[in-house]
C-alpha cells in the first residue's frame, strides 16, 4: 500500500521511525540513504509475527510512503499485516 504526503522526505522518514517505536514494532535495519526501513513484529494471538518493509521516496512535489507487511512464517495472518499498514498510515495521516 502507498500514500503521498506534502512534506519533506526527512520529516516523513523521521516520523515513520517514531511511529514504529510508538507501535512497539522492532526496527531491524535502516538505510538512510535509500530511505528504506525493515522492521518486524513479534508473536501475537493472530500470527507468528510479520515483516514490514517501508520505503520513503520523493515523487514530483510530494513524498510517497510505500509499506508492505507479510507474515514471517505462515501463509495466513488473519488480517494482521493489513492492520500493521493501516496503523502506520493512520498515525502518518494525523501528522501530515
Amino acid at each position: 500500500m502507498k500514500k503521498r504526503y506534502k512534506a519533506s522526505v526527512r520529516d516523513i522518514f523521521e516520523s515513520v521511525l517514531e511511529i514504529l517505536e510508538a507501535l512497539n514494532i522492532n526496527i531491524d535495519n535502516i538505510d538512510g540513504k535509500k530511505r528504506i526501513i525493515n522492521a518486524s513484529t513479534g508473536l501475537s494471538w493472530r500470527s507468528w509475527g510479520e515483516m514490514i518493509h517501508i520505503r520513503v521516496v520523493s515523487v514530483e512535489e510530494e513524498v510517497e510512503v510505500q509499506i508492505e507487511s507479510s507474515p514471517k512464517t505462515q501463509l495466513i495472518d488473519w488480517g494482521k499485516s493489513k492492520k500493521n499498514v493501516e496503523a502506520i498510515f493512520r498515525r502518518l495521516d494525523r501528522s501530515f
